[in-house]
């Protein structure tokens, strides 16, 4: 059995994709096949995407895992007359599946210019998993956090206030951009126009603009040159009943 390697090793050497590495190195440790594995999928080319680009399934058909090397890409179910839902917001580091054949009303789009890496060696080890059990956890571990996303999702549109709604959004996008060290305990690039907002969290960008604006003036948050500077984060926490863990 291969012994287990400390979870610095695999950003240790410097992989390409620098921000894959730090998501997965926070679900080891990994033995030394398995860091070679994680270290061979970070140093891969990139597919990249312009702005609001439709981001396809791979090329070889099927199911396929991808990891975001930069940007944010957003899963969206779209209506026959133009209305869209923003199901899902995908962030640097983050897993996507996708799936080739699936309706054409459900598809990825990249919020900003992005780039992506395959990832279909990590899911070909976690189905080994005698030969690679770490990976196969962290793969689990994946899903477990995702469906955590999701319950928050469905809590935050079905019962939250647009005020509520709006801090919400901004101490889970504090915590996801903190994984992977693109956040600090209180200021986090953001990079979703109102529009794309009003999109994933129900409400009109009229209604979206005017939130931030009373979260401005009520003194919690300021907004400067892409960057929310998060001035009470404890406040925030408590206004959104944000209880979400890395």
């Amino acid at each position: 059995m291969s012994s287990l390697v400390d979870r610095s090793s695999i950003s240790g050497a410097g992989p390409k994709h620098s921000v894959v590495a730090r998501r997965l190195s926070r679900l080891g440790p990994f033995s030394a096949a398995e860091n070679q594995i994680i270290s061979d999928i970070c140093q891969g080319q990139a597919s990249t995407y312009p702005i609001r680009a439709i981001v396809g399934a791979s090329r070889d058909g099927g199911e396929s895992l991808r990891f975001i090397a930069s940007g944010w890409i957003c899963r969206v179910r779209e209506l026959k007359d133009g209305r869209r839902q923003l199901i899902q917001l995908l962030l640097p580091g983050d897993a996507v599946l996708s799936v080739s054949g699936s309706p054409r009303n459900h598809f990825l789009q990249s919020l900003t210019p992005a780039q992506l890496i395959d990832g279909s060696a990590f899911a070909s080890a976690a189905a080994e998993p005698q030969r690679y059990p770490a990976i196969g956890r962290a793969l689990t571990r994946l899903a477990e956090f995702e469906r955590t996303l999701l319950m928050e999702y469905v809590v935050r549109l079905g019962r939250q206030a647009a005020v509520e709604r709006v801090a919400h959004l901004l101490m889970e996008v504090r915590v996801r951009l903190g994984i992977v060290g693109m956040a600090k305990h209180d200021e986090l690039p953001f990079r979703m126009t109102q529009e794309a907002m009003s999109d994933l969290l129900g409400l009109s960008p009229v209604h979206i603009n005017r939130t931030l604006m009373t979260l401005k003036r009520t003194g919690l948050i300021s907004i400067a040159h892409g960057r929310v500077n998060l001035l009470d984060v404890p406040a925030l926490e408590k206004l959104a009943e944000f209880r979400m863990s890395a």
